[in-house]
C-alpha cells in the first residue's frame, strides 16, 4: 500500500488527492466497531441523554432536558452532531468546537455502559437508528391491521395508530429496511426495522420484539 500511494503523488494532483482519500479510509476502518452502532437511550427516571452511533462514523448527541421538566410543552431536544471512533475498550465522540468526549465502554447484551474519566457510569438500552433520509415508499403507504390496532401511514407524511384506547397520530418516514415514527406535539423516534410481503407488514424494535400487520381491506 505504501508503494502504491507513494508512487501515486508523483502521478499528478488527482491521483494524489485519490491516493490521500484511499489512505484515510484504510485508516479509518474498524474503527467503529458493529456492537457500537446503534442509538443508545439513557436509563432511569431522569435520563435524558440519547447518542447515535453510525457504521460511516457519524454521531448524534441528544440532551432531552427540556422534555424531562417542561412535558407539557412541546419537546425539542437539544441535538449536536459530530463523529465518533473506538477500539474494543474506548470510545470518542467528537462534537462541534473541538469537545471529546471520552468513554470507556462495555456491553452486555442489549445494555451498554459508558464510564467517563471521573469514574462516573451511565446505563444505555439499545435503539434502531432513525431511518435515513425523509422517503415514504410506496409500499407502505396504506392501512394496516393488527387485531384491534389499525396503524394508516399516508404518502405525505402523517401516521395514525388507533386501537381501542384511543388513537395516536404523527409522523414517518422510512428507508429500505427501517422506518420512524414521531408522535405529534413531540417526543422520541420510535423506529422499527420493517419487511413487507403479500399484504403483510412485520415491525421489529432493537429489542426483538415482532408485531405483525395485514393489509386492511
Amino acid at each position: 500500500m505504501q508503494i502504491e500511494i507513494v508512487a501515486a503523488c508523483h502521478a499528478g494532483p488527482m491521483v494524489s488527492s485519490l491516493a490521500m482519500w484511499i489512505l484515510l479510509l484504510v485508516l479509518a476502518a474498524g474503527k467503529h466497531p458493529a456492537e457500537l452502532v446503534a442509538t443508545w437511550w439513557e436509563e432511569g427516571a431522569h435520563a435524558e441523554l440519547r447518542l447515535t452511533l453510525r457504521a460511516d462514523g457519524r454521531a448524534i448527541k441528544e440532551l432531552r432536558r427540556q422534555c424531562i421538566e417542561r412535558p407539557d410543552q412541546e419537546c425539542i431536544p437539544l441535538r449536536y452532531q459530530g463523529t465518533w471512533d473506538a477500539d474494543g475498550k474506548k470510545l470518542v465522540v467528537h462534537l462541534p468546537g473541538g469537545l471529546d468526549e471520552r468513554f470507556v465502554w462495555q456491553r452486555s447484551g442489549n445494555f451498554l455502559k459508558l464510564t467517563d474519566p471521573r469514574g462516573r457510569t451511565n446505563s444505555f438500552i439499545v435503539q434502531f437508528p432513525e431511518a435515513e433520509g425523509k422517503d415514504r415508499p410506496k409500499g407502505l403507504c396504506a392501512s394496516w391491521t393488527e387485531k384491534s390496532r389499525t396503524l394508516t401511514l399516508r404518502p405525505d407524511g402523517h401516521y395514525v395508530d388507533k386501537d381501542e384506547d384511543g388513537e395516536v397520530s404523527g409522523t414517518w418516514w422510512a428507508d429500505a429496511d427501517k422506518i420512524t415514527m414521531v408522535a405529534k406535539g413531540g417526543g422520541d423516534a420510535t423506529t422499527f426495522a420493517y419487511r413487507t410481503a403479500k399484504g403483510v407488514l412485520v415491525l421489529k424494535t432493537a429489542l426483538g420484539a415482532a408485531r405483525t400487520f395485514r393489509l386492511a381491506p
